[in-house]
Order: C-alpha cells, then structure tokens, then sequence
C-alpha cells in the first residue's frame, strides 16, 4: 500500500512555504551585506583590521551556503568568492576593487 499522492491544496501549500523561506532567506542574506561592505571600504582605504576581515569572511560564507540552498546559484558563487578573498590573512587595498564589484553584484543578485 503506497502513499496516496498529494492534493492540490496541500501541494500549494508546501510551494507557498518554500516561497516564504526563500524570501526570508533573501532578507536575511541582505541584512549580512552590509558587514562585508564595510569591510570591502576598509580594504580600499588600506586599514582593513582582523576582525573585520574576519566578520566578512564569516558572513559571505552564510550567504554562500544560504543563497545555494534557496536556488541563488550566482550569489552564491560571488559570495565564495568574497569568502575566498576575505579568508586569506591580509588582502592589501589591490583587491579593494574586485570586491567592491563583487559585493555589488552580490547585492543585486540578492534584491
């Protein structure tokens, strides 16, 4: 004796609970933006500290993860890629550029 399929309502409402954790990810994931841009203005003005190298790395990782799960695969992908510069001890004011464009594209891959 199998399952019996699912009805349409209940179909619905598994979509419409998918769709609110998707955008709740989203929320979430924007509201961690704005640590790495912090850093990112920091790393362009050549006083980027460890902690905030280290905060940055840490939320980029989160979006990573997140926006992979919840079908952002280019968030995420710019996400590792902030995570990667972020982790590496001491990216000099040289990569200021390329993460200002990467957190960029990250904002808007998220809004």
């Amino acid at each position: 004796m199998g399952e019996e399929p699912m009805t349409d309502a209940e179909a619905t409402g598994l979509g419409a609970g998918w769709e609110d954790l998707k955008r709740r990810a989203r929320v979430n994931n924007l509201a961690k933006v704005p640590d790495i841009e912090v850093a990112v203005t920091a790393l362009l003005q050549d006083q980027l500290g460890e902690d905030a190298r280290e905060r940055a790395a840490f939320q980029a990782h989160k979006i990573a993860g997140s926006a992979g799960t919840f079908g952002l695969p280019q968030a995420s992908d710019l996400a590792r890629q902030l995570e990667k510069l972020f982790a590496a001890p001491g990216p000099g004011p040289e990569r200021g550029e390329e993460a200002r464009e990467l957190v960029a594209h990250l904002r808007a891959e998220l809004t």
